[in-house]
């Protein structure tokens, strides 16, 4: 944002999310449909209304195009008009805008595309290097959801009399 203005946070979340709750925008949609909304922002961005670079890719545009932002709007329960809006204000924001996806919310098998759409959204708005920082790979999420779950059941089974949580998010 411009000096001496605010950032704007909007989450499009199927669970109400601590980031969800002090959005500035919310949405709610089912987990099936994050996929589709991401990839309906990027129709938007380079299929519909094209602005960057890569919209003159085939490779990239081609799998957009089933991804229709009204089509999407009508599936997943949100008003019309409202992702070509959010891809407007996106693009007059690029690269000093942030888009990120919560593979945990998405259903298992929309996970990993989820994170390559929001990557790709990132790329489209010029975000590399600027608001994404894939240079500090330390910075990125680390474990295991297996280590969790393992931690969960030798709390369970009185192993673990405390736990500590210490400069995590």
């Amino acid at each position: 944002p411009e000096s001496g203005t605010m950032s704007r946070v909007v989450a499009i979340e199927p669970i109400l999310t601590l980031t969800g709750t002090n959005a500035d925008e919310r949405h709610r949609v089912r987990p099936e449909h994050l996929l589709g909304v991401a990839l309906a922002l990027a129709h938007e961005l380079l299929v519909r209304n094209p602005r960057p670079a890569l919209s003159g890719n085939a490779a990239v545009t081609a799998p957009l195009r089933p991804f229709a932002a009204d089509a999407v709007e009508r599936d997943a329960g949100l008003k019309p008009g409202k992702l070509a809006a959010l891809a407007d204000e996106l693009w007059a924001n690029r690269g000093k805008c942030l888009v990120l996806a919560g593979p945990q919310a998405a259903p298992a098998n929309h996970a990993v595309a989820l994170q390559v759409a929001a990557n790709l959204l990132n790329s489209v708005l010029g975000n590399d290097g600027v608001t994404v920082d894939a240079a500090s790979p330390s910075l990125q999420a680390q474990g295991s959801e297996e280590a969790v779950l393992s931690l969960i059941e030798r709390m369970r089974a009185g192993e673990v009399s405390a736990l500590l949580i210490h400069g995590v998010n």
